[in-house]
């Protein structure tokens, strides 16, 4: 019989949105183990106490028991390689994530462990917007996401040539920034930059975004063949004079302008691990064998 250290009417593992009033948060505090009673009902949790990602080393066991529910609210596991590798092998350690270090799959499988039933675990949203240069989301988004997808390109650093649709969705474009195998170039010109009102002096302190006077010191800069890159940047320019990307498909936006405007600026691009969305069945609560986990209440993502 489990010996309950502590008595909650529910217990909330995880501290999002969806926790709603929590009577306890586990979660950060280093919840493992979801404890069932002798029936194979959910009765509550073993957690170490004082444990954190900051402590890994630390914590006391302590068994909380739940009169009325366990609330799974952990969020996604975007940060835990081996879990997500096993989804989607292409995201090793060499994947970076958007997420926090705890975005771990501990308490996902914990559910699955009990019998909970896993719903589209490989569905692993990444994000093509970011940078190797910096850690974790970063500041460099703001340039690739909101100036050069919409009115700059992404190049090969390899071959100097666009390779994709700039405006395709995220997993469009982070599937063809894998298949090239490397990072990329985005680029724009001032023009775009000033158009959209963003301000780039972060990620130019950071030196994830640089500028540079002429298209020739950026491709210098990056390692791309000068004149493939100015025949690139010339046919880019004549699909946006006419209205019509003929070698992509990509829709010109209306106050787009061809990239000629000096200083011009450059980041390099691959995608990053960000959001998770499967997990376990959320609306059902039920084990692939069929049977209810009495007193388990599954919310979020992951």
């Amino acid at each position: 019989m489990e010996y309950w250290h502590q008595t909650f009417d529910v217990i909330v593992i995880g501290s999002g949105f969806a926790g709603l009033s929590a009577a306890i948060e586990a979660r950060e505090s280093g919840a493992s183990v979801i404890v069932l009673d002798p029936k194979g009902n959910v009765a509550g949790v073993r957690m170490l106490d004082g444990h954190g990602y900051r402590y890994p080393t630390r914590g006391t066991d302590l068994s909380i028991k739940a009169n009325r529910a366990v609330v799974l609210s952990t969020g996604g596991f975007g940060s835990d390689i081996p879990f997500r590798t096993s989804q989607d092998p292409r995201l090793t350690e060499k994947i970076d994530t958007t997420n926090k270090p705890f975005a771990t799959a501990e308490a996902l499988k914990e559910t699955l462990r009990i019998g909970a039933t896993p719903v589209h675990l490989s569905h692993i949203q990444l994000g093509p917007w970011a940078s190797p240069d910096e850690k974790g989301f970063g500041v460099g988004p703001v340039f690739s996401d909101y100036v050069v997808f919409l009115y700059g390109i992404v190049v090969d650093p390899a071959t100097g040539k666009r390779f994709i649709n700039e405006l395709s969705d995220r997993k469009t474009l982070s599937d063809a920034l894998f298949r090239i195998g490397h990072p990329c170039i985005g680029i724009a010109d001032s023009g775009a930059v000033e158009s959209r009102g963003w301000d780039l002096g972060p990620g130019l302190k950071k030196g994830v975004i640089k500028k540079f006077d002429s298209m020739e010191d950026l491709a210098a800069a990056y390692g791309v063949p000068a004149h493939e890159l100015k025949a690139t940047v010339d046919r880019y320019n004549s699909h946006v004079e006419d209205g019509t990307d003929r070698e992509f498909g990509r829709e010109v936006l209306p106050d787009a302008s061809p990239i000629a405007q000096p200083p011009f600026f450059g980041m390099r691009l691959w995608p990053k691990v960000h959001f998770t969305m499967g997990g376990p069945d959320q609306y059902q609560g039920s084990g692939h064998n069929g049977l209810l986990l009495k007193c388990l209440v599954l919310l979020g993502s992951g």
